[in-house]
């Protein structure tokens, strides 16, 4: 990944993959969406990244990834968790990330960094029954 600073100056890290979903600041007049969102790799610092928890990519999103995002200076990260039926908003500041906000179950409000209301009751899915 490499990712720029807010000096425009290249920050280059090892890669890790890629955000399952990636959100950028828009200045009025730019144009929607940014060209390099439909590339790979990522070279404007998002200031949102959201990773989907799943059994198998739990660890690496909370001991690698998470720590990564907050060194590159991306300000906001989920965390959602389908299973538990769980986002946990963080923020990252000085390179360290805290917890600001855990919602579980049906939220139906906006969640930081957004001010439009998100719907998280359409997120959830029932497995199917065996």
């Amino acid at each position: 990944m490499v990712v720029r600073a807010g000096s425009g100056d290249p920050i280059q890290r090892k890669p890790f993959g890629r955000a399952d979903l990636s959100g950028w600041r828009l200045a009025e007049g730019q144009s929607v969406p940014p060209p390099f969102t439909f590339t790979n790799s990522i070279i404007e610092r998002p200031d949102w990244c959201c990773e989907v928890l799943s059994e198998s990519t739990r660890k690496v999103d909370r001991e690698t990834k998470l720590p990564l995002y907050a060194e590159a200076g991306v300000e906001w990260i989920w965390l959602v968790d389908p299973e538990a039926r769980r986002v946990e908003v963080l923020r990252a500041h000085s390179r360290r990330v805290e917890t600001v906000d855990t919602f579980e179950g049906s939220v139906h409000r906006p969640i930081r960094p957004f001010s439009s209301v998100v719907d998280t009751s359409r997120w959830w899915v029932d497995a199917p029954q065996r």
